[in-house]
Parts: C-alpha cells; structure tokens; sequence
C-alpha cells in the first residue's frame, strides 16, 4: 500500500474516496474519509485493521492505489476494425514508482510510457 498516495488523495481530492465508497454502496462514506486519515498520519497501522476498517479500505481506497490502468502514450485510440484499444508499452498499469505523479498532474501513465511520451 502507497501511503504516500493515499495522504495525496486525502489531502488534495478526498471526493475521489467519498465517490469511490458511494460506488461500492458503502453505508458510511465519512468513516471511509476518517480510516484514510488515520492510515496516512499512522495513527493506525494496515495490520491492525478491524474487519470492518478492511472493508472501507477495499470498497473505498484500495482501487485508487493498486491496479490503476495505464493511459498508455496516446491513451485509448480506435483501430482499424473500430475497436477502441489502449496504447500501453508497459504491462497496462500505472506502477507504483509513477502513482504519485499521475496523481498530481492527473495522467496516468506507467513509467515506460511517460518515458515514451517525453520522447515523442
């Protein structure tokens, strides 16, 4: 886990958690907001979640720092046949290593293809 991540999110687009919960149809969204501020000031620790703190954590936070798809260089593009296809060099996913940048210019991109990008 990226606390690195999640304390950019709580601090600079906490909507993303709120929007996130309310789409997961968690009942409370504000203790959702709360358990992410806590993770992030370490106030709590990861394994001493409560099974009910892991259930905000995967429906409220967890899809917003793992497994997050890359852009690709040229983002979603159509084909020949009018299927739309991503335009990823890497593995389709944005690593960790470029999470928080993708974050904070919001372009999401692996490494291989923001290095891609800059050389086009």
């Amino acid at each position: 886990m990226s606390l690195e991540v999640l304390g950019f999110i709580v601090d600079n687009c906490p909507e993303k958690i709120e929007k996130l919960a309310e789409e997961n149809n968690v009942k409370n969204v504000d203790a959702s907001l709360r358990l992410a501020e806590l993770l992030v000031r370490g106030k709590i620790a990861f394994e001493d979640l409560t099974k009910a703190q892991e259930y905000h954590y995967e429906n409220a936070m967890r899809p917003l720092i793992e497994n997050i798809p890359c852009n690709g260089v040229l983002g979603i593009i159509e084909n020949g046949d009018g299927e739309y296809v991503d335009t990823c060099n890497g593995n389709g996913y944005v690593d960790e290593e470029s999470l928080l940048i993708s974050y904070q210019e919001d372009d999401f991109k692996c490494q291989i293809c923001r290095f891609d990008n800059e050389r086009m």
